[in-house]
């Protein structure tokens, strides 16, 4: 009973250390609101959950944990939605301007990764990153990793692209209206297949070192890796960004939880199942 009230103090003081992050940063706002207060402290404690699952089930050390956590938590709220947001939105131009928001996207994820790795430690480490990495991929011969991996990066792309479709009635005017007032613009046909074809490699990439790391089976696996999309990338915008009128963000978000569903089921199945 005592160690569950730990626990559960720990899951809240992450939730706060997210919270206060975003009330001093506040990410695509123009001004604080008790809204984006109440969604960011949520969106926290969701991240507090998740993260403690993945980090009890990292039987590896410190080191290897925070890379793992880091390098995934920024691709997914950090550079792939800037990525995109190169392409779908006029204000993200300039050099300058991109540059500073890598960097910038790097040091939040740092601080989010350093209290998780922190409070949330596995009870014991008898491996490595490398010899995680080292024996799973023994498991199989480099041309079957190889369409694996090309195959899990493809496969965002697809998901992007039916779902993205499934919703375009209701998102569209919004990025066609150039009075809308919000700044969104809608790429070429040619340059969108080659951004999601670029984020879909980036998303498998910076993924595969947390998946191969947790002691856990296909279908935790699929599940860690689908709530990790989503929370990250989807549901903090409904949540948080206020900037946009709720229809966008709603349609949004269940766009984004039907592509972290299947991509979370495509890359675990292809990259993690044996």
């Amino acid at each position: 009973m005592k160690l569950a009230g730990i626990e559960t103090v720990k899951l809240f003081f992450f939730a706060g250390i997210y919270t206060i992050v975003g009330y001093f940063i506040p990410l695509q706002q123009d001004a604080l609101t008790l809204t984006y207060l109440i969604g960011t402290a949520i969106t926290g404690l969701l991240y507090a959950v998740l993260l403690r699952q993945i980090l009890h089930s990292m039987t590896i050390g410190a080191r290897g944990r925070f890379f793992a956590v880091w390098i995934a938590i920024w691709v997914v709220q950090m550079f792939n939605p800037l990525l995109e947001g190169i392409f779908f939105t006029d204000q993200l131009t300039g050099f300058t301007i991109v540059f500073g928001a890598v960097v910038f996207g790097m040091i939040l994820p740092l601080i989010y990764t350093a209290s998780a790795v922190i409070l949330f430690r596995p009870e014991n480490a008898d491996s490595s990153l490398r010899q995680r990495l080292r024996d799973h991929f023994s498991k199989r011969r480099a041309f079957e990793w190889g369409w694996r991996i090309a195959a899990a990066s493809l496969s965002w792309t697809i998901i992007y692209f039916v779902f993205g479709n499934l919703v375009a009635p209701w998102v569209m005017p919004y990025y066609s209206d150039p009075n809308s007032g919000f700044n969104l613009v809608y790429p070429s046909l040619v340059e969108l297949l080659a951004l999601q074809t670029v984020r879909g490699s980036i998303y498998v990439g910076s993924l595969i070192p947390l998946a191969i790391s947790i002691n856990v089976d296909f279908r935790r696996a699929f599940i860690t890796i689908a709530s990790l999309l989503f929370i990250g990338g989807g549901l903090a915008i409904f949540l948080i960004v206020e900037t946009f009128p709720l229809a966008l963000r709603l349609f949004h978000s269940i766009d984004l939880l039907a592509d972290s569903i299947f991509f979370g089921y495509a890359f675990s199945y292809l990259l993690v199942r044996e």
